[in-house]
């Protein structure tokens, strides 16, 4: 990836922060470019502190392909006051993404996504994948 120079957003923001959120912004696009969303209700998050409990999450209902590295909010896993806020998260990607970072601080980034065809399977009565062929076939008494 190329080198970030100036963005109005990088102002006041420590360095590995912004590196940080442009990757982050960059997971979002290749997340849609790839077709591994569904609507609004995905969540990648990218833990700051060394503790997992300082994290970046993509906004409430903002779709995949318009997230810029300024739009994510920075969050704490322990700030109970988080969703009286203006701009407050998912409430269930903050209790999700922040109990995680906050017990397994070494997962860095977390990538919760609903790839179209995975949500369609899913959904069905009886969503076991059957080994029709050989390609499928190794997965056969695995999931």
């Amino acid at each position: 990836m190329g080198t970030v120079t100036s963005h109005p957003g990088h102002q006041g923001i420590e360095s590995e922060e912004w590196k940080l959120r442009v990757d982050l912004a960059a997971a979002f696009r290749l997340a849609v470019h790839f077709d591994w969303h569904e609507s609004v209700a995905n969540h990648f998050s990218a833990a700051i502190s060394s503790d997992g409990k300082t994290f970046l999450l993509n906004p409430r209902w903002q779709h995949f392909s318009t997230i810029r590295a300024s739009d994510l909010l920075l969050l704490r896993a322990d700030d109970q006051e988080v969703m009286d806020r203006e701009n407050a998260p998912d409430p269930s990607a903050w209790c999700i993404h922040g109990a995680i970072h906050a017990q397994v601080p070494h997962a860095k980034v977390l990538l919760h996504c609903h790839p179209p065809y995975a949500t369609a399977l899913s959904g069905l009565k009886d969503p076991s994948l059957k080994p029709i062929d050989q390609n499928t076939a190794r997965f056969y008494n695995r999931i």
